[in-house]
């Protein structure tokens, strides 16, 4: 019988920004916490770092690694609202 180990780890600010592979083990504490949820685009960019994201956009993108052996590649989106804070967060 085949054991499938879940990996993760507690989000940390330099991990993020410094190990792109571990992000996707992070992304289960981001969502749970909901701790980017009602931060300013400046915040985000604090906690995550600046991945090129046009500042006019109301939906930011962060790579978050690869899904399965066929390489998919996984991201993490962020919505801002009409308010300009994160409304809503999701893994794709």
């Amino acid at each position: 019988m085949l054991v499938r180990k879940s990996y993760k780890i507690n989000f940390d600010e330099t991990v993020w920004k410094e190990e792109r592979d571990q992000r996707k083990y992070m992304i289960h504490e981001l969502e749970t916490t909901r701790s980017l949820i009602g931060c300013t685009k400046r915040e985000v960019i604090q906690k995550l770092g600046d991945e090129f994201n046009d500042d006019n956009s109301d939906r930011w993108t962060y790579y978050i690694g690869t899904k399965n052996v066929f390489g998919s590649k996984m991201y993490l989106v962020i919505y801002f609202g009409t308010n300009k804070t994160v409304f809503k967060i999701e893994k794709r």
